[in-house]
């Protein structure tokens, strides 16, 4: 699913659109922003035995390669409170995993059993297949820094250059509730997060803008229109319902 640099990619995005859309910025205070970027991590800064809670997976969705949050729960419980920054960054991770799994990335990768029917079970895939050159592999070769965890690296090194360069880590790990405004996310652990968040940041810090990159599975430019085109539509989605 996406990682920590894309969910802070995906939530620039949004707050650019958003900046857009009322045409000033003194609607968007530094401390607003502060939340609506510590929101977007906060579903996954649950432990790990929360997740299928913090990320309002159907029960069984651990179980699947695809995890679809279901964001009509998240809006049957939280709708009236999306002014709340920190509960609009949470939906809007939610909203962009959703996308990432029905729009994204099966457009690139698409899994079989054993009798050559698509599943998405993890107990039940035999191989995929690789769209971009119609190779099958194994989900362990899959899911491996040769192939799709590889990309995931590149493609956070090009999205920190590119979107968070010099990105305030410390505003997040200074950041600090009292009581998070989501029953999902109680007990979530931000601190670490930001840690292991630092440390993506300090190694994308290396990237060089002219660097060629080899991507096995993804492809850089369909991300960024993903993440673009996404953003766009969750602004239109949320306003709307202002």
């Amino acid at each position: 699913m996406p990682g920590y640099i894309i969910h802070l990619t995906e939530a620039k995005l949004i707050l650019e659109c958003l900046k857009k859309m009322y045409d000033t910025r003194s609607v968007f205070s530094d401390q607003w922003t502060q939340c609506f970027f510590w929101g977007s991590l906060l579903p996954d800064a649950a432990d790990k035995t929360q997740k299928c809670k913090s990320h309002f997976w159907k029960e069984g969705q651990e179980e699947k390669i695809l995890r679809f949050p279901q964001t009509e729960w998240f809006l049957e419980k939280y709708q009236t409170r999306l002014e709340d920054p920190v509960i609009l960054g949470y939906y809007a991770h939610l909203y962009l995993d959703r996308m990432f799994f029905s729009d994204f990335l099966t457009a690139f990768v698409s899994f079989y059993d054993a009798a050559g029917n698509k599943t998405d079970r993890i107990s039940e895939v035999s191989w995929a297949v690789i769209q971009k050159n119609h190779r099958k592999a194994e989900l362990l070769e899959l899911f491996s820094k040769e192939y799709l965890y590889g990309d995931y690296t590149k493609l956070n090194r090009y999205l920190s250059g590119k979107y968070l360069k010099n990105f305030p880590i410390e505003m997040l790990k200074e950041f600090n509730l009292q009581k998070i405004p989501l029953k999902e996310a109680e007990g979530a652990d931000m601190a670490s997060l930001c840690e292991e968040l630092q440390r993506y940041l300090r190694e994308s810090a290396r990237y060089d803008s002219h660097e060629k990159m080899e991507l096995k599975i993804l492809e850089t430019d369909s991300l960024e229109r993903f993440l673009k085109d996404t953003a766009e539509r969750f602004v239109r989605s949320f306003c709307s319902g202002c």
